[in-house]
């Protein structure tokens, strides 16, 4: 049943897509995290990258989304934890 419905919403997607398109109407697929991973362009740009965690665990994230001269600028650093970088903004804001 389940594999019956996947090909339902493609088939129903596709449909959909020649629909719009016929019609001049920008649109197209809404993907989730794992159509995003192995989409051809988002490998080909390179738009995901492999890092570490502060625990040791590997994991991709979304890299800079443009080249200066060809290149991608490095991140330069991790995304900040949940409330760790609280003190430094409110700090500012109180002037």
């Amino acid at each position: 049943m389940i594999l019956f419905k996947v090909i339902s919403l493609s088939f129903l997607c596709r449909r959909l897509l020649f629909f719009f398109k016929e019609r001049d109407i920008t649109a197209g697929p809404v993907f989730d995290i794992a159509d995003l991973i192995d989409h051809p362009y988002i490998v080909e740009r390179g738009m995901l990258v492999e890092t570490e965690t502060p625990q040791g665990a590997s994991i991709l994230i979304h890299s800079v989304p443009y080249m200066i001269n060809g290149v991608r600028p490095k991140i330069r650093r991790k995304a900040p934890f949940l409330g760790e970088d609280n003190d430094k903004w409110l700090a500012k804001e109180s002037g």
